[in-house]
């Protein structure tokens, strides 16, 4: 009995050694110094990089604002004490250029006729926000329900209602876009389309409901993105929640989960008068020229002939800002964490002494959250020749999510690897490879036939303040998941510059 139990307690000794084992045995897979820069991101570190961009100080970092401003200079600063080489042009960090932005300024207005007794006036905030490129107007009008406000030789959402001198309703994107173009962007996805199509039907203003593609409504979302369509000084746009709509509809008796369900399944339109009228008060500040930039370093690589072959990091900096002097959007998670992601790991490389065989050109894109303005103009404005591009890795939204890192990727097999090779050496996150091409700044360059990917944590309660005006809270940051992507795709971007 007593040799019975000694066997047992010596078997179940070496299980745990070897349990105790593994992460080192996985860690001996990395080189010592490949290791230090690892170690060298923290999760205090990381924090303390969020809580700065996501602070009153920054303003949501709107691009071109002193907020947005700040924090290029914030990642130059940190990108020469790293030592890396400026590459943004004419010796600076700095890659400067113009693009046109809005503010939206003063308190804006929504008023419903609600009943025979007069108007209901919401919260602005929490009731309603603005389009980031609304117009300036205070009007009244009647509310006319239109659909998704699309027009095309096949469907049309004004074809059969009158809105001239009234405010249009529509909701979001497109009921022409098939299951398997969710991810596609089409014109339709730009609300400067749908802006531009309600003005030329007559329209005054244009009232928007954020829903899904089963009328349920979402959260008042702020946006800054308009597209490459004219700017409309003139004419006000808002967004609205579920309370302001049900006061809009209750008139008309109507369903909007009902409507949206008969336009997706019929394509036909079914657009009505509600009956309902409202005023809507904005000013904005428009400016077709303000000055923003990226910010570019570079770290040579060791070897002399890969050298001459670049893999980018990058991340945006950018949010989109304050409305109103009233609410912000701190944009801790978009993307004050892909930022602090992108300054760690430069910081790992410097603490290290790491020099990959290949160079690494870093980058804090600006213009992300206006429609992918700053990675478009980086592509459009390369420092090297395009050929010499191995590939571009996007850090976009680290800081959110249930020990998931999505790796948006799945058409290029030598990205993919070297992400998996780097997460089974360190955490073994769940690691879903998703198709790259959409929604963050990595787009830019695939739509340039540069291989492109981009890392974003995920899973269970993923953004719970996507886009929201709040009061930061550091337990918004899942600091552990946000240490443990952030050290994957340093081991993954040194795979690919090294191997």
């Amino acid at each position: 009995m007593k040799r019975h139990l000694s066997q047992r307690t010596l078997f179940l000794g070496l299980i745990l050694i070897f349990v105790l084992l593994m992460p080192a045995y996985a860690a001996s897979k990395i080189p010592q110094n490949v290791s230090d820069a690892i170690n060298s991101i923290t999760e205090d570190d990381g924090i303390g990089i969020i809580n700065e961009l996501a602070s009153d100080a920054y303003g949501g970092r709107m691009t071109g604002s002193p907020g947005q401003w700040l924090a290029a200079h914030l990642v130059a600063s940190r990108f020469k004490d790293a030592g890396l080489t400026p590459y943004g042009g004419l010796g600076s960090y700095h890659q400067n250029f113009n693009l046109a932005t809005n503010r939206i300024t003063g308190t804006p207005i929504l008023e419903v006729k609600t009943s025979d007794l007069g108007y209901t006036k919401y919260e602005f905030g929490t009731n309603f926000i603005c389009r980031g490129f609304s117009g300036t107007g205070d009007i009244r009008g009647e509310i006319v329900f239109c659909g998704y406000g699309v027009t095309e030789d096949n469907y049309d959402d004004y074809a059969n209602v009158d809105v001239e001198g009234k405010i249009v309703l529509i909701l979001p994107s497109t009921p022409l876009k098939s299951a398997k173009d969710r991810h596609k962007v089409t014109k339709w996805d730009n609300v400067g389309s749908k802006v531009n199509n309600a003005i030329d039907h007559g329209a005054i203003g244009v009232i928007m409901i954020r829903s899904n593609k089963n009328g349920k409504l979402g959260k008042l979302v702020c946006s800054v993105m308009w597209g490459d369509h004219k700017h409309q000084p003139d004419i006000p746009a808002i967004v609205i929640d579920r309370f302001v709509a049900a006061d809009i509809f209750k008139k008309s008796k109507q369903d909007l989960p009902l409507l949206q369900g008969f336009i997706l399944a019929d394509k036909k339109p079914m657009s009505f008068n509600t009956g309902t009228r409202a005023r809507i008060k904005v000013d904005s500040a428009f400016n077709p020229n303000t000055p923003t930039s990226n910010v570019v370093g570079l770290l040579e690589g060791s070897h002399p002939r890969l050298k001459n072959e670049y893999i980018i990091l990058g991340a945006h900096m950018d949010h989109v800002g304050t409305q109103g002097n009233e609410i912000m959007y701190p944009g801790a998670n978009d993307n004050a964490s892909g930022t602090a992601s992108l300054l760690e790991i430069v910081e790992g490389f410097k603490t290290a002494g790491l020099r990959p065989k290949r160079s690494i050109i870093f980058v804090a894109f600006t213009g992300e959250e206006m429609g992918l303005k700053g990675s478009s103009y980086f592509v459009d404005h390369l420092p090297i020749e395009k050929n010499k591009i191995k590939c571009m890795i996007n850090l976009d939204m680290m800081g959110q999510g249930k020990g998931t890192l999505n790796v948006f990727s799945k058409q290029y097999p030598d990205i993919t690897a070297k992400a998996k090779k780097a997460n089974k050496n360190l955490y073994n996150l769940a690691m879903p490879v998703i198709q790259s091409g959409f929604g963050s700044d990595h787009a830019s360059f695939v739509r340039a036939d540069i291989p492109a990917a981009m890392f974003l944590t995920g899973g269970a309660n993923d953004y719970p303040v996507y886009h929201t005006h709040y009061h930061y809270r550091e337990w918004i940051i899942n600091k552990e998941l946000w240490k443990q992507a952030t050290s994957t795709a340093l081991l993954a971007v040194w795979y690919l510059a090294n191997e």
